[in-house]
């Protein structure tokens, strides 16, 4: 009954990917609550658009998944149950012209639970579609409102319930039966009775139980994104500190009131859109009146690009750098109220939370470059080939007030770590190897010494280029990744049982990858990602696609071939024993 139910889910999937056309403004964001941790919603209008212009229309989606899912001869096999799920969902009544909706939200009880919300255009056509395909399914009618329950397994249920226009499906895993905290022989909790509770409330909320009618909600509606995505921070907490299981659960609840204090009216709209050549994020955090005051007091530290130009190497394949003032963790400890008790155990070492804060100035940077894949034969066999990969990479980041960091080297346990002769700080025990050093007030640990020398001394440095550093310039943090520096240096040994051509699409598809986080200001902080490919002229979606399904086929015809072979043997095996003498017998 999984597989028929994973099935189901698949073609539902599939059918969302596959179908999309013009729509108005959605409706079905009335049927989600104010209580939603997070929504997520896909714009299929854009999405097939954008699909279009690449030339991959519905129909030819469908006729490459048949015949890629077909065999190894390529024919078109109409009863594949993937292409035929698919051709099925077209005609089952469910409407995927329009904006999609997938959000997690909590029963007023507390209970969590993970939602999608479409519409449909001819409800009874759904309901056969539902007693035809999901296996032991039970409807029921309530206030015009029809209710399916599903067991899915033992301690999670899905609840499908539709109208005439609007179809949703709820589910709830049993989170106490998957946690490693909980008693996992404890008797699963069967959630029918409170989802099917919890689609009569979606179906009826006020207007003011509705989550658009919060502000923020508001602005999320506006993203006119392939997908966008609104994080409610003030109900994922609350929902989160009710469902947490166990210890961890009890650990969380000792700080939740301090930590909804500090984040209520806190939220985050996102967006991702699929462009020509690149994929496109972008995310901004709102930040509510108690973390506005509190980032307010610390001033927004960008990035030293100095940490970035002293690399001595122009091979460089990527970077993460980021800068915050490290007073601010110490001034979120205090907001959720675990000051004191940190501070009570520092005493007993000698030192306070505020040394900690002052001894380090959080500007720190991670460096990779020179990558390579070495082949070396095997000590156990020599037609054997070991293939590892090796890089150059750095670390690196700040003390910050001397007579602060003295103190914390000073304390019993860093001696074998530490020390301090003169004027200078010396590392010891340091690896064979790696590297590491402290030059000045910078700390540095890298994958040899002769990286760590030549990085502390920087004459060998200003060899990255300029769009790397310019990506970093200014900001909070960033990350910077060269796909094609990295897959240009991985050997074809490695696919030696992928074709050739599918190796060259892997490794021609990404050029890089860079994201950048802006400074706090008035309360807002945007942050945006941008993953760029080597085809610049067809759309990145597309692009995606067409790979996995190019992948897919070459997987299904190998697949294909093996059952040819293995039944050739069995066949080989039947013969041999058909035609084989028989024993012979010694007669005394």
């Amino acid at each position: 009954m999984k597989q028929k139910i994973s099935r189901v889910l698949l073609v539902a999937l599939s059918a969302i990917l596959v179908l999309s056309s013009c729509s108005k403004a959605p409706e079905q964001s009335k049927y989600i609550p104010k209580e939603a941790s997070f929504v997520a919603s896909i714009n299929t209008k854009q999405l097939e658009q954008k699909l279009l212009e690449s030339g991959l229309s519905n129909e030819k989606i469908l006729e490459t998944i048949s015949k890629t899912a077909s065999g190894a001869d390529g024919s078109e096999d109409t009863s594949n149950p993937v292409t035929k799920g698919v051709k099925d969902f077209q005609n089952s009544g469910v409407d995927l012209k329009g904006t999609l909706y997938f959000f997690s939200s909590a029963t007023p009880d507390g209970k969590m639970y993970y939602a999608t919300i479409g519409k449909l255009t001819d409800a009874s056509k759904f309901e056969a579609y539902v007693t035809k395909n999901i296996p032991n399914v039970t409807v029921t009618t309530a206030d015009k409102v029809k209710i399916g329950i599903v067991k899915i397994e033992e301690g999670t249920n899905a609840t499908l319930a539709w109208d005439d226009k609007t179809v949703m499906a709820l589910i709830s895993p049993d989170f106490e039966k998957y946690s490693s905290f909980m008693d996992t022989d404890a008797p699963a909790v069967d959630n029918s009775a409170v989802l099917t509770t919890e689609v009569k409330r979606l179906f009826n909320l006020k207007d003011d139980e509705k989550a658009s009618s919060m502000t923020s909600f508001k602005e999320f509606s506006k993203e006119n994104a392939d997908i966008a995505y609104w994080a409610n921070i003030d109900a994922t907490v609350e929902n989160s500190l009710k469902n947490m299981p166990g210890q961890a659960g009890m650990a969380v609840a000792m700080f939740g009131n301090g930590l909804k204090k500090l984040i209520e009216g806190s939220f985050y709209i996102s967006s991702l859109n699929f462009e020509k050549g690149k994929v496109v994020a972008k995310s901004t955090g709102y930040y509510g009146k108690e973390l506005k005051e509190l980032l307010d007091k610390h001033d927004s530290k960008t990035v030293d690009i100095k940490q970035l130009e002293k690399y001595p190497s122009d091979n460089v394949f990527g970077y993460a750098i980021m800068a915050f003032d490290t007073h601010l963790i110490g001034d979120l400890i205090k907001a959720l109220g675990y000051d004191s008790m940190i501070d009570m155990q520092l005493t007993k070492m000698g030192i306070t939370m505020n040394d900690i804060m002052n001894a380090f100035n959080a500007e720190i940077a991670v460096i990779g470059s020179d990558f390579t894949v070495k082949e070396t034969p095997s000590m156990w066999d020599s037609t054997y080939t070991n293939k590892e990969p090796s890089a150059k990479w750095l670390f690196t980041f700040k003390i910050g007030d001397e007579k602060a960091f003295d103190k914390l080297i000073s304390l019993p346990d860093m001696k074998d770590v530490i020390v301090k002769e003169g004027d200078k700080y010396i590392l010891k025990e340091v690896p064979p190897t790696m590297g590491a050093k402290i030059e000045g007030k910078d700390i540095i640990i890298g994958s040899s010494q002769e990286l760590v020398d030549n990085y502390a001394t920087g004459k060998s440095g200003g060899k990255i280029s300029g769009d790397m550093i310019s990506n970093a310039k200014g900001n909070v943090s960033s990350m910077y990744i060269d796909f094609q520096k990295l897959s240009k240096n991985v050997p074809a040994s490695v696919f030696s049982e992928v074709p050739d051509s599918l190796v060259t699409d892997v490794k021609g598809l990404l050029k890089e990858l860079k994201t950048q986080s802006g400074t706090v200001s008035g309360g807002k902080q945007v942050s945006t990602a941008e993953l760029t490919f080597v085809n610049q002229d067809e759309n990145s979606l597309a692009q995606i696609i067409k790979l996995c399904t190019k992948a897919y086929g070459i997987f299904k015809q190998k697949q294909a071939a093996e059952a040819a072979t293995w039944s050739q043997m069995g066949d080989d095996e039947e013969i041999d024993t058909a035609v084989a003498p028989p024993a012979a017998t010694n007669v005394q």
